[in-house]
């Protein structure tokens, strides 16, 4: 957590937005779902698109 929060602080100090943001965590969210439905359902399972 501690590289994390470094990232997030030289993005705000610096203007860059090198930490991953909101749109990161959710295509993430989405991978593990989709993992998880996979292998539940015992098939391939497409990921949606953002």
């Amino acid at each position: 957590m501690a590289h994390a929060y470094a990232a997030i602080r030289n993005d705000l100090t610096h203007g860059t937005a090198t930490a991953p943001d909101f749109t990161h965590a959710v295509k993430r969210h989405r991978l593990l779902d989709a993992i998880g439905r996979s292998a539940a359902e015992g098939r391939r399972v497409s990921l949606p698109s953002l």
